[in-house]
């Protein structure tokens, strides 16, 4: 993403807060050179200077396939707004689009261990549905492994 560079922000407590607020994000992969994209809740965690990003998507969705192939790319946005050349006051000027991203790189590591799996969704389902948590763990075992088995974990 080209950034002029007094717009670009290396304050890893904003990016992180960031990422945090707007966490529905678009993952992006590539095969032979395309890019393939999907949208998706993430959790997002520190650990010392890094993020740990963590999320799973439907085992039919081939994406996951390009985990082991290349990097992948996280771009979380959201706030955003039109700027009309009428709001300055220079009449020679052009309108623009004001926006926050943030762009996290990284090479994705899938999680097969069942309990590694049952761990992140319950990351989510504290983090998206906190009222549901309670019913989640009253589930039939049998219920929630195959629930497991149709997803593909991932993070960092």
């Amino acid at each position: 993403m080209y950034s002029p560079k007094h717009y670009v922000t290396e304050d890893f407590a904003f990016m992180l807060g960031f990422m945090r607020q707007y966490n529905f994000a678009a993952l992006i992969t590539s095969k032979n050179e395309i890019p393939i994209a999907t949208h998706l809740p993430f959790i997002v965690e520190e650990n010392s200077d890094s993020v740990i990003l963590t999320s799973h998507l439907a085992r039919a969705n081939p994406q996951w396939k390009n985990f082991l192939c290349s990097e992948s790319l996280v771009v979380f946005q959201e706030p955003h707004a039109y700027i009309s050349p009428l709001w300055y006051e220079e009449k020679l000027s052009v309108p623009t689009w004001n926006y926050v991203a943030v762009h996290a790189y990284g090479k994705a590591r899938i999680f097969e261990d069942e309990a590694k799996v049952f761990s992140i969704l319950e990351k989510m389902i504290s983090a998206f549905d906190m009222k549901y948590l309670q019913r989640w763990q009253q589930l039939p075992f049998d219920f929630k492994s195959n629930l497991a088995r149709g997803i593909v974990a991932f993070g960092k």
